[in-house]
Parts: C-alpha cells; structure tokens; sequence
C-alpha cells in the first residue's frame, strides 16, 4: 500500500478473494509481491 501511496494510486479492488473481478490490479500486485 505504501507504494501505491507514494505514487499517488488508489488501490482498486472488487469482491474479495475474486482475482477476476479486477485481473489487472491482480498481476500488479503479484508483480510487486515478486520483487
């Protein structure tokens, strides 16, 4: 969260445990959890 914040984004989510919903924001935020 606190990079998101630091690049001014607000994170986007739907119903939880649903990676569907919101498949971009998904592969954005396995990237991070990655690195």
């Amino acid at each position: 969260m606190k990079v998101l914040e630091q690049h001014q984004m607000i994170p986007s989510m739907s119903r939880p445990a649903n990676p569907y919903d919101n498949a971009s924001c998904e592969s954005f935020m396995k990237t991070l959890k990655r690195e």
